[in-house]
């Protein structure tokens, strides 16, 4: 492998973040099939501490609907692991003035493939970005 190749980095581990069970079992379950490790937290004050805990790779975060408080909560997140890279999984277009705060936005609905390559890529995993198209940021429909 020379420096310019990306890494195999299945295994790295990803924090998924979001309110509701069954979407965030959802997320935990297609990133483990494809070979990652996943922490699963139910709100930002949890992932918080996980950043402190153990080095994550990449953070994924529902955001459904305007809350205040995710812009500062977003910056909180970025400075407590900066070499985490961040997806914002969005549900409601008015929430793309977060897109200056992460790496990524997926927009719902999204395909499984889009979201896992968009995620290698991130990643840099080698193996995961040959077997899927690398998407550019998905837009609202």
């Amino acid at each position: 492998m020379t420096v310019n190749e990306p890494q195999d980095t299945r295994g790295a581990t990803i924090l998924v973040v979001a309110e509701q069970d069954s979407f965030r079992d959802l997320l935990k379950d297609i990133f483990e099939a494809y070979g990652y490790s996943v922490r699963p937290c139910d709100g930002l004050r949890e992932a918080a501490e996980s950043l402190l805990q153990e080095p994550i790779a990449l953070v994924v975060m529902e955001l459904d609907r305007p809350a205040s408080g995710q812009v500062d909560a977003l910056r909180s997140l970025r400075r407590s692991s900066r070499k985490s890279k961040v997806v914002a999984v969005l549900g409601d277009p008015s929430l793309s003035a977060l897109e200056p705060l992460v790496d990524a936005i997926v927009w719902k609905p999204f395909s499984v493939e889009q979201f896992v390559a968009i995620a290698a890529g991130l990643l840099g995993d080698a193996e995961g970005s040959k077997k899927l198209p690398i998407a550019a940021i998905s837009q609202p429909r």
